[in-house]
């Protein structure tokens, strides 16, 4: 089922935020369950990570050279027409003062985007 599908994704993607060498960087889903996926994983996440910021339990990304390398991921998919969906259950903001990036999921890829390209390591 979606929901189990969802929960085990996204424990695996949050775990030290991404940045892992076994955790998922894309997901196989039929064109017409996407959005439920979406919303299934929105849900697991927020379950397992009601707040981001000061929660020790979700990490940070290691240092600035390896932030601005995602930040980078996410400029290039933006750019190039993906639909990026933040998933930040308490709209925390995590632009000052923290290196901790929200999972995003980037919908509408394509294959010369960044993210389709390289090793991710990270919560994108």
């Amino acid at each position: 089922p979606m929901e189990d599908a969802a929960q085990r994704i996204a424990f695996g993607k949050a775990l030290n935020a991404g940045q892992t060498c076994v955790a998922p960087d894309y997901v196989l889903c039929p064109a017409d369950r996407v959005q439920a996926f979406v919303d299934e994983y929105r849900n697991q996440f927020a379950a397992m990570y009601p707040s981001l910021r000061d929660n020790d339990d979700y990490t940070a990304i290691i240092n600035e050279r390896q932030y601005d390398r995602l930040q980078g991921y996410l400029e290039d998919a933006r750019e190039k027409g993906a639909e990026l969906i933040e998933i930040n259950p308490a709209s925390e903001n995590l632009k000052d003062g923290t290196r901790k990036m929200p999972i995003t999921l980037a919908l509408k890829t394509t294959p010369d985007m960044k993210i389709m390209q390289d090793e991710i390591f990270g919560p994108i």
